[in-house]
């Protein structure tokens, strides 16, 4: 097993009742997490002050109650990465943290393609992409930019440049 150890800003400060507790750098987040079944006393004063709390609708999705204004993105880092965290309309921040003991494998991965990355722009109004949007990233020393789950094997993302490097990471 290889530990996680690497963070600074991010820290799981509770978790109980299917709710995570967490710090994104100097932003405390409340999310849901259906795999916190237990249901344990709050062994935290934070979960009250949390910054933002997402709350599931019975209808599916749900939404963010913001309870203090909060930038659309922020930065925080794990050791010497640099990382983007953008809280969205169904619950993710952009970030898994749970993912950080494979991200200097990555960074090594892909800084070694020597080229700029393009990052496609999905618009889920109209359920494709839109390439207006869409951007080149290059990677500086400290970043890595990571695709999650079943799109970093998605062939409209990787078949555009033959030197594409694609990973795909289960639990089950």
């Amino acid at each position: 097993m290889r530990p996680a150890d690497q963070w600074k800003d991010y820290e799981l400060i509770d978790a109980t009742q299917g709710n995570r507790l967490e710090r994104w750098g100097s932003v405390v987040l409340v999310r849901p997490d259906p795999q916190v079944v237990w249901g344990l006393p709050r062994a935290s004063s934070l979960w009250e002050k949390a910054d933002a709390v997402y709350h599931r609708s019975t209808k599916g999705g749900g939404q963010w109650e913001i309870r203090r204004k909060l930038p659309q993105r922020w930065k925080i880092h794990a050791g010497d990465l640099t990382l983007v965290v953008s809280p969205t309309g169904f619950k993710h921040t952009g970030v898994f943290p749970e993912q950080a003991v494979n991200w200097a494998w990555y960074r090594e991965k892909i800084k070694a393609a020597g080229r700029p990355i393009r990052v496609p722009h999905f618009d889920f109004k109209i359920h494709d992409r839109d390439e207006s949007k869409s951007w080149d990233l290059e990677l500086r020393k400290d970043e890595v930019v990571v695709f999650e789950g079943l799109h970093a094997l998605n062939p409209l993302f990787t078949e555009r440049d033959p030197r594409a490097f694609r990973i795909y990471i289960s639990a089950a």
